[in-house]
């Protein structure tokens, strides 16, 4: 049995189809290739198996709250479903050009870096279900809600949702395609740290957070490791290395104005309280020194 689901929502560049059935091992779902790139969401309903053009096969597709794409050039995509149950899917079928478009680039010429099962070109496919976090599964609901919205204002919410949950994909995709960070030892990790902190001048480029997601590591583990290898806290290191470059940068001349915006200080008075905290003088008396 082929199913044919309902469209919800449909233009030259995407369409969105609802389906909800009693599906048997016999049922099939057959991707159309209108629209060559599907993003397929499961709101209910066992594993699901995807088959490209009869040939390529990826037994695990789908799962329940679990969401994945094909990408489907002319090829003959069915989906179906390892045991009877309930299922309910929604659909959003893509052009290629239209989702190359959002994405900035095409995103499919290097199906390694989406963690690709790869066909040829026959079809790509994802390789595991991605696991759908609130917000899509809200978004896929306010979808199906939209439809009962009164026409005047239908078009406008379906459009935003849609932009909403591309992106939200192509940001999950993005993750899993990003190089895997190498895993440093804490004595590494702090290390690290210090040469990033040494090279680096001015408060506003440098964030703990931000060091730590460069390193692959999280902000607690990253103080932790520093405040053993060096005996003080990462950040008291850098506030005591800007304040050391603002005493010469005094010392030679350059004016208070110029030295706290150098240091990332967006007000003076700020600036004059870290560095007096520091020195015990005040930056006006540091230049007369």
């Amino acid at each position: 049995m082929t199913l044919k689901p309902f469209s919800l929502y449909r233009d030259q560049n995407v369409q969105i189809l609802h389906a909800r059935f009693k599906a048997t091992q016999a049922s099939s779902w057959e991707m159309t290739a209108e629209y060559p790139v599907s993003l397929v969401f499961c709101l209910k309903g066992p594993v699901t198996s995807a088959t490209i053009k009869g040939k390529y096969h990826a037994d695990a597709f789908l799962a329940l709250f679990s969401g994945n794409f094909i990408c489907h050039p002319g090829s003959i995509v069915q989906l179906k479903w390892q045991k009877s149950a309930t299922v309910e899917l929604l659909v959003i079928g893509l052009r290629k050009e239209f989702l190359t478009s959002l994405a900035g680039s095409d995103v499919f010429k290097k199906p390694a870096s989406f963690h690709l099962l790869a066909t040829g070109k026959e079809g790509l496919a994802g390789q595991a279900p991605w696991g759908l976090p609130l917000q899509v599964v809200n978004g896929l609901n306010d979808l199906l809600q939209g439809s009962q919205r009164p026409i005047a204002f239908q078009d406008l919410f379906i459009k935003a949702k849609l932009m909403e949950i591309v992106a939200l994909f192509l940001s999950r995709m993005q993750e899993l395609s990003a190089p895997a960070m190498p895993r440093h030892s804490h004595h590494q990790l702090a290390v690290l740290a210090k040469k990033h902190i040494d090279a680096v001048k001015g408060k506003k480029r440098f964030t703990i957070i931000g060091l730590a997601k460069d390193l692959g590591t999280n902000e607690t583990t990253l103080k932790q490791a520093f405040r053993t290898a060096y005996g003080k806290p990462l950040f008291r290191y850098f506030q005591e290395r800007n304040m050391q470059a603002a005493k010469k940068a005094l010392q030679a001349g350059q004016s208070i104005t110029t030295v706290a915006a150098g240091c990332g200080y967006t007000y003076i008075a700020h600036f004059s309280h870290a560095f007096k905290k520091e020195f015990g003088i005040s930056p006006s008396q540091c230049q007369l020194t």
